[in-house]
């Protein structure tokens, strides 16, 4: 499967929570979302359509270079905005530079194939960006993800 190639920057806002994902890590996304969900309506300036992005980063207060496989991450959820003005108070913005992305449509979550495909294309993920910024993103239509009923965008850093 050939991804499409974009090139963009993203403003964001959102919530975040440190989750170790070796532990039954669904509670801590799911409280991330809940609340996302909660505070929506308050966030000014959000793009239109509404998506919903979600992301695993680095978590600043791991030394990874202790333990290989470390499975303490940072997951963010949230939505792009064209300005900083209409985020409240208690919310996390990120703000990537333009950079090149590769972009998978999915109906289930797979992102080693997304990886595989990504190399066998000839692209090469950007791990400047991804130990920066963030390792993907996922980007959905919906706050709820009914993983049977929809599809959404698996969007990987790529070096140009």
């Amino acid at each position: 499967m050939q991804p499409e190639i974009i090139t963009k920057s993203f403003l964001l806002a959102g919530f975040k929570a440190a989750i170790d994902i070796s532990e039954k890590h669904w509670q801590g996304m799911d409280d991330v979302v809940a609340a996302l969900k909660t505070s929506l309506d308050s966030i000014g300036g959000k793009l239109q359509p509404v998506r919903f992005i979600g992301m695993w980063e680095a978590d600043p207060a791991v030394d990874y270079s202790k333990k290989k496989n470390h499975s303490k991450l940072m997951y963010f959820y949230g939505v792009e905005v064209s300005g900083l003005d209409g985020v409240p108070t208690g919310c996390v913005t990120k703000s990537f530079p333009k950079s090149a992305f590769a972009v998978f449509k999915e109906h289930e979550h797979n992102p080693t194939a997304n990886y595989e495909q990504l190399a066998a294309n000839g692209y090469v993920p950007d791990k400047d960006f991804q130990g920066k910024y963030a390792f993907d993103m996922e980007i959905f239509g919906v706050i709820e993800k009914d993983e049977t009923a929809l599809e959404w965008d698996f969007v990987i850093p790529i070096k140009t």
